[in-house]
């Protein structure tokens, strides 16, 4: 069985978990215990860290990859999936990457599938927000993408947004961010459990594309969980995962 380092070339690739699955209610900070940091030593064990140690680690020679995962995932799950899309991204990977797993709190809630997809629904809509404090805070010449499954897809769309100064909710980043220079972001929508129209003008996320220079959304059509969708969504909108984004033109998404 492979192990992570059999794709990293001495110290170069990095593989970080952080985890906001205690931070339900709380307001974003940096120093607030419940948000916990892994860094995995050596490509052998998890040892616990800091987002100080995090942020010393910037480097803009290497590219800062955010993994997050869709619902239904545990903790444990959520660090086995990522160190395999770890060994995906780094494999042959010609310039060094710095990979973060973000466990967010999406473990099954009994109830019933709608009672659990509601709750996680409305969760991504705090997450952009512990996301988006983090990468706020990295240096603004090292090059961040972020690549979302699912409801992942929709807290990256939501982070996005937030750092371009937009609001959910009506809550908003406590500072103005969007006015500062940075390298563009990048980001990967897989299977986007949002609505289509998310990134329209004047819609839940319509800040997020001022984030990045480039953003890629996978389309399936018969995916049969996103088909469930409009029973979430606030106007019954249809995924983006499902039928692609709609309400822009086409050079823009």
């Amino acid at each position: 069985e492979a192990s992570a380092s059999d794709s990293v070339p001495g110290p170069s690739h990095q593989l970080w978990l952080i985890s906001s699955r205690g931070m339900q209610g709380c307001q974003p900070c940096l120093e607030h215990p419940a948000l916990r940091v892994r860094k995995l030593d050596c490509g052998q064990a998890w040892r616990d860290s800091s987002l100080q140690e995090f942020l010393a680690s910037d480097d803009p020679q290497a590219v800062t990859a955010f993994w997050i995962h869709g619902n239904d995932v545990a903790c444990a799950l959520a660090a086995e999936q990522g160190h395999k899309v770890f060994h995906a991204v780094t494999n042959g990977a010609c310039r060094r990457v710095r990979m973060v797993i973000w466990s967010w709190p999406s473990d099954f809630i009994p109830g019933g599938v709608k009672n659990d997809a509601m709750v996680k629904y409305l969760r991504t809509d705090a997450e952009p927000f512990y996301l988006g404090e983090v990468i706020d805070r990295i240096r603004p010449d090292v090059p961040v993408v972020l690549v979302g499954y699912s409801f992942g897809a929709r807290i990256s769309l939501g982070t996005l947004h937030v750092l371009g100064g937009g609001s959910i909710n009506h809550r908003s980043l406590p500072r103005a961010v969007a006015a500062r220079p940075r390298v563009p972001r990048r980001a990967v929508l897989l299977a986007a459990a949002v609505g289509r129209d998310s990134l329209a003008p004047g819609h839940r996320h319509s800040e997020a594309l001022s984030q990045v220079d480039r953003m890629v959304i996978t389309v399936n059509p018969h995916d049969r969980v996103l088909k469930f969708f409009p029973v979430l969504a606030d106007d019954g909108d249809q995924a983006m995962g499902l039928t692609g984004p709609a309400g822009l033109e086409t050079n823009e998404a």
